[in-house]
């Protein structure tokens, strides 16, 4: 009898200490759920002609960018609210997780923002309670909570509640900024997190070395040295996929002028607008290398065009991009 409690004594100690040389071993890894404000009030005027939902999209971009920058391992997700059904239908229950955590989903989040556009009502409480049902992956890691919002009141009551179902699920910091500052923030925003109220593109830039800063990562001179200990490889000049770029020289005002350049035989290039009704051809082609640069109006496009890659084969593609009517934008295609 004795010999039978040792035994299982000494299994309950050996799997004790498994699990906890597994929970060691394991990586934490600090996540961000991004809840984005997709309401037919988002279509309002933030500053510079800019409307809320399009610097809602450069707040996103340039996050995800100064983030990467300081700490490549943490991760994203986007979850909108408001986007899916008009004001007419009168729902409050619209909300959708867009884009899925994962280590560097920076350009697919750009080119969901872009192919999405306000419409709905302001069902913030159902969002929180989507988010805090379904974005939470993994309780051992660190969930931090950004809401961006138009600032305007809610169709739904339930915001502190269902805020509170969300916030007690995570370990991080959890962060109410707001691009409706043209008018009172609704209360009860505040149960959601520390309210920052963004007027103009310098106060975006503070919230996001805010937000970045406790993430940066701290170098040490071990890691230095180990970093410069081996030897440099050679850059690889392969050409691994076909691409078109088009460059920084993009200007960003109304009737600015547009570039585009390739490195590999290129068909011409057809645009089409982004309007009410969709993506509209402009009625324009440009052929590849341009010899001249275009003026453009402002805003969301699509790049139709087909290459000839190095076997000789044609491979049609569709890229998107934006042109924005201020200049500190810059346009981000892979």
């Amino acid at each position: 009898m004795r010999l039978h409690i040792y035994i299982i004594l000494f299994l309950i100690s050996f799997f004790t200490d498994m699990s906890a040389s597994f929970a060691a071993a394991r990586q934490k890894h600090d996540k961000f759920i991004i809840i984005l404000d997709g309401s037919a009030k988002m279509n309002t005027i933030w500053r510079d002609e800019l409307n809320k939902y399009d610097a809602a999209s450069l707040l996103i971009s340039r996050l995800m960018d100064s983030m990467h920058m300081a700490n490549e391992d943490v991760q994203f997700c986007l979850r909108l609210y408001g986007h899916l059904y008009p004001t007419t239908v009168q729902n409050c229950k619209d909300s959708r997780l867009e884009v899925y955590f994962s280590k560097d989903n920076r350009s697919q989040t750009r080119m969901r923002l872009g192919s999405m556009h306000p419409q709905g009502n302001v069902s913030l409480g159902y969002a929180l309670q989507q988010s805090a049902n379904y974005d939470i992956e993994d309780r051992f890691d660190d969930y931090n909570v950004i809401l961006i919002t138009s600032g305007t009141r809610y169709c739904d009551s339930n915001i502190c509640a269902s805020a509170g179902a969300l916030l007690n699920k995570i370990t991080g910091r959890s962060y109410v900024l707001n691009l409706g500052y043209d008018e009172p923030i609704a209360t009860g925003y505040s149960c959601v997190g520390n309210v920052y109220n963004i007027s103009s593109k310098l106060a975006m830039e503070a919230v996001i070395d805010t937000i970045c800063n406790p993430f940066r990562k701290k170098h040490t001179k071990a890691d230095t040295v180990y970093a410069y200990s081996q030897p440099l490889k050679k850059a690889d000049t392969t050409t691994t996929a076909p691409a078109i770029s088009i460059p920084d020289t993009v200007a960003l005002q109304t009737g600015s002028y547009l570039l585009f350049t390739s490195n590999y035989k290129t068909s011409s290039v057809q645009l089409s607008i982004l309007t009410a009704n969709g993506y509209t051809p402009i009625g324009k082609s440009f052929a590849i290398p341009m010899t001249k640069k275009e003026t453009m109006p402002s805003g969301r496009y699509r790049v139709y065009y087909t290459i000839t890659d190095s076997d000789n084969k044609p491979q049609k593609r569709i890229k998107e991009f934006y042109i924005r009517k201020d200049l500190d934008n810059v346009v981000d295609l892979d």
